[in-house]
């Protein structure tokens, strides 16, 4: 009981009740393609950053992946994530840690209809699921930088000048943490082939940021 007590500790996790023995620590990644890990995933399922991440974190954790393609935060969006069959299972999962890395479906012109809705989807996001029985603690993804050969649909200024601030509004205003996947991959555009989505090497870097933002603040207790 005292090694489990301690590896809560680790990630600052404030549960209502302690883990059961032999239980894990579950971990749920919530997102778009990037995040199921489009296109690496359909051949090498356990290359995307969920999978790495559960590598990185090790047996002690289920860590599990509830992207889902084409996804968009707001909920008037084209392809709103909490109507999504990944949205519920992430729930069902009841997980003591969420990463959410919604937003850059969002800059594309049929899913961008109201700017202003964003902030509050988002907010509503973050709230249900704080709101579960694990009392889980929720972080936010920072989206990976989108190449500038790209002018069409999600561009770059659209990701960096939108969408970004206003996951760093929310961040801070909702005291929700922050995990950085934009600032590793800034000045490895070569890592996403198809100017969106990160190839195995892309996502071994998201899955490195995010196992150390877990750590850090963990050893911060918060």
């Amino acid at each position: 009981m005292k090694q489990r007590n301690a590896m809560i500790a680790v990630l600052g996790l404030l549960l209502v009740s302690p883990l059961s023995a032999g239980a894990k620590i579950r971990v749920a990644c919530v997102g778009d393609s990037i995040t199921y890990g489009h296109p690496v995933v359909y051949k090498h399922p356990e290359k995307t950053y969920p999978a790495v991440l559960g590598k990185l974190l090790g047996e002690k954790y289920d860590v599990r992946n509830f992207g889902c393609n084409s996804a968009t935060l707001v909920k008037i969006g084209n392809k709103p994530y909490v109507k999504q069959p990944a949205f519920k299972k992430a729930t069902e999962f009841n997980p003591h840690i969420v990463i959410i890395k919604l937003g850059t479906n969002d800059t594309k012109v049929d899913a961008w209809m109201e700017k202003k809705q964003f902030v509050g989807d988002l907010k509503e996001l973050v709230s249900h699921f704080r709101g579960l029985r694990a009392k889980p603690v929720v972080f936010l993804g920072i989206p990976v930088p989108v190449s500038p050969k790209r002018t069409r649909g999600i561009t770059a200024p659209e990701v960096r000048d939108r969408i970004i601030p206003m996951i760093r509004r929310v961040a801070k205003e909702e005291k929700v943490p922050l995990i950085d996947f934009h600032t590793p991959l800034a000045n490895r555009l070569e890592l996403l082939p198809d100017t969106i989505h990160p190839n195995a090497k892309g996502y071994a870097i998201m899955a490195a940021a995010a196992h150390a933002e877990l750590i850090a603040r963990g050893r911060k207790g918060k």
